[in-house]
């Protein structure tokens, strides 16, 4: 997992997830202690530090979630990119409020990509998942659709304002999940 070459890093990290699937949620804490794997998110290689954020995701394990989100202020873009990953895949919601901090500040359309999918990814909608649907850039605002889509119809309210979009996909997106929430109320302005 140290190793300099990418390609060894991720067979081991593959092997490290397959691996330890099958144990008890206490020998997997187990192993991220005897291993100091979490003391790999300060590494010094930007590599090494979103690849440790990605494993511990990949482990379900939740209670680092806070080692986490300090790479959302990494000075590397991939590491804040896994981070936000990581914590949408976590489902570490109580760090949507960082995420939606790093999707208004960054400028790496990657990382921006990202932390819009993470703040879609949570089980239930925060207060910034709405966030994505007024992003400057139409792809965050195409995330938006599809992730309040997921929620339910519930949110049909939120998407019928992007059908006057100044994005013809958004646009598009948005009459799309419409029909597929079958939000017949919204039928008019369709």
């Amino acid at each position: 997992l140290r190793d300099q070459s990418y390609l060894i890093r991720e067979e081991a990290r593959n092997k490290v997830v397959s691996l330890v699937t099958h144990w008890s949620p206490e020998d997997q804490g187990e192993l991220l202690r005897d291993q100091d794997l979490v003391k790999l998110l300060k590494n010094g290689s930007n590599f090494v530090r979103g690849e440790m954020a990605e494993l511990l995701a990949e482990l379900r394990a939740k209670e680092y979630a806070k080692d986490i989100a300090v790479l959302l202020k990494d000075s590397d873009a991939g590491a804040r990119s896994s981070a936000a990953s990581a914590l949408g895949e976590l489902g570490a919601a109580e760090y949507a409020k960082d995420i939606a901090e790093l999707l208004k500040k960054e400028e790496t359309v990657e990382v921006r990509h990202t932390a819009a999918a993470a703040l879609g990814s949570f089980k239930t909608p925060t207060e910034y998942t709405t966030q994505v649907l007024k992003d400057e850039s139409s792809s965050i605002r195409l995330f938006g659709v599809y992730d309040l889509a997921r929620l339910g119809k519930e949110h049909a309210k939120d998407i019928v304002v992007l059908l006057k979009d100044t994005d013809a996909e958004v646009r598009i997106a948005a009459i799309e999940a419409l029909v597929k929430l079958q939000a017949k109320e919204y039928a008019t302005e369709i």
